[in-house]
This record gives C-alpha cells, structure tokens and sequence, in this order.
C-alpha cells in the first residue's frame, strides 16, 4: 500500500494543485466553478469515478469542461488497492486450493457483469466507472503476476509465442476496434 500510495499520490496531488491554479484563469462561469469545486472534493477522496458515473456520461458534450475527468481511472485503482488487500487477508484464512477458486470465481464474476453492463441501452456506463466491474483487469495482473515464475521454465520458443500473441492481440484491438466495435 505504502509503495503504491508514495508512487500515485505525488503527481496525483500535484495535478489537482496545479488544477485549481489554472483553474481561474480557464473557467467562467459559475456553474463552472461549482463544477469543478465537486470535481475537486469527489477526487481528493478518492471517488471521482462516483462524481462521474452520477453526471451524464463520459462522451457527453460536456466532458471537455469536467477538468478532473481524468482521476476517474485512478480512483478506481485506489478503490482497489484499499479494498484487495483486506478481502485476500480474509481469503488467506482459506486452504490453498481454495483460496485460488475463490480468487478465480471473483475474476469471472466481475469479467461477466462488466460485459453484461457495457453498452446496456438507456444505462449509466458502470462497467467504466466501477471498481467491482474493473476488478478483473487488476485480478488479471495479479494472476500474470503469479504466474511469471512458472513462464520462465517454459522453453524459449513457448515464451516468445506467448509474448507474439499477446502483441498481436494489442495490434488487432488497435487497428480494427472502431467507436461501432461492440
């Protein structure tokens, strides 16, 4: 946590000092100000994705005016990081074979209800905004993580296929995902 808090908090607290610096030089109107005075205080404690997801929507026409829209993401990260640890050290109680289904049965749990809330018709964007339906991305790295030394008595030849597919993967999602791509 300590780590993690000393690398993320610096520049986080620097962008919104520098932020309410510029900020009356940029904004003008009132609602504005107030705007950003709620942008200001969701983020200072972390639930900027909260602010955000209760608001019309990331790729609505006002977006451009959200000027801490960004901390969205890392809120989410924080969310997590405070939460992971203490449900792992409660997880940690359980035999081994068990811990690993249940960290498993987590990861499907939240992958399925983030596809099965992306795009609902007429429906605020959850699956972006949050953390129980990202938490499959950080449980993914965690498992990569864990897996890494079990990938290096792989023979060569089978780590460079599996690098190849993972670069592969990232070109096909870059070059042929559209804005229609479902």
């Amino acid at each position: 946590w300590s780590r993690r808090a000393l690398r993320i908090l610096p520049p986080y607290l620097l962008v919104m000092v520098v932020c309410a610096l510029i900020a009356p030089f940029v904004l003008v109107l009132p609602r504005e100000y107030e705007a950003f005075a709620n942008e200001m205080g969701y983020s200072a404690i972390m639930l900027a994705n909260h602010l955000f997801l209760n608001q019309q929507g990331y790729f609505d026409t006002g977006a451009d005016t959200k000027v801490l829209l960004h901390l969205w993401s890392l809120a989410i990260e924080e969310q997590f990081y405070i939460f992971a640890p203490l449900i792992l050290a409660a997880l940690s109680l359980l035999r081994q074979r068990l811990f690993v289904l249940t960290v498993l049965a987590l990861f499907v749990a939240s992958f399925i209800a983030c596809i099965y809330r992306t795009g609902a018709v007429g429906d605020k964007n959850y699956s972006f905004f949050m953390m129980p339906l990202r938490a499959w991305e950080f449980i993914a790295g965690g498992i990569i993580a864990a897996a890494v030394p079990l990938f290096v008595r792989l023979p060569r030849i089978a780590i460079e296929f599996i690098a190849a597919v993972g670069l592969g993967a990232i070109i096909y999602a870059a070059t042929i995902f559209t804005e229609s791509t479902p």
